[in-house]
């Protein structure tokens, strides 16, 4: 369909270009690569290309034809408020490029997951208003094993994040940070209330 090609193309040529061009997998070939041929025969800005996983039911591919489709609104129509960052938890897990298994057991993974970032949030918030009048409280981290966590923590998230949107390994590193700001919280006298505030700022 040599048709299809020339028109995204050509619609890319008009409005100048675009940063980022998506699509599924399934059209990196042909679709994509003629696209590509066609927009450097123009002389035309050639878009870095994000394309996207399959979502899966079951291990099915989702498909009117298999009655397993399904769409977000309806997914949501039984929403108690949490749903929508559930959900959103839940596909930052797979990489965008990677097909995604959608399954209740999958969903309830997440959100068990999810409630222990937001746990460890409120138990920061707790040990800061605890601690808030403790002079001792307010004295600079002299913990350096903390520091270099603190530092190398955020160092992982940004490359992480600029290799590719590594959304599923900056999950997994916040978890294992999760883990060791909840061990500091319970083993210090006098948690740092300049480094609780820095992290509840992550």
């Amino acid at each position: 369909r040599p048709g299809w090609h020339t028109e995204c193309a050509v619609f890319i040529n008009i409005y100048g270009g675009v940063d980022v061009h998506t699509g599924g997998v399934d059209l990196c070939f042909p679709h994509h690569e003629n696209e590509v041929k066609q927009l450097q025969s123009m002389d035309t800005f050639t878009p870095r290309f994000m394309h996207i996983g399959h979502l899966h039911i079951d291990g099915q591919k989702m498909a009117k034809s298999l009655k397993n489709f399904t769409t977000i609104r309806s997914f949501l129509e039984n929403d108690d408020g949490r749903m929508v960052s559930q959900l959103r938890y839940m596909f930052l897990q797979v990489h965008y490029s990677d097909p995604m298994d959608f399954s209740n057991e999958h969903f309830e993974q997440s959100k068990r997951q999810l409630h222990l970032l937001h746990n460890i949030v409120e138990t920061i918030r707790n040990s800061i208003e605890e601690h808030k009048f403790n002079s001792n409280s307010y004295s600079s981290i002299d913990n350096s094993v903390l520091i270099t966590d603190y530092q190398s923590f955020n160092n992982r998230i940004n490359e992480h994040l600029t290799n590719n949107f590594q959304f599923s390994l900056v999950l997994k590193d916040l978890h294992d940070y999760r883990t060791k700001v909840f061990d500091y919280i319970n083993k210090t006298d006098n948690p740092s209330i300049h480094y609780l505030k820095s992290v509840k700022q992550i």
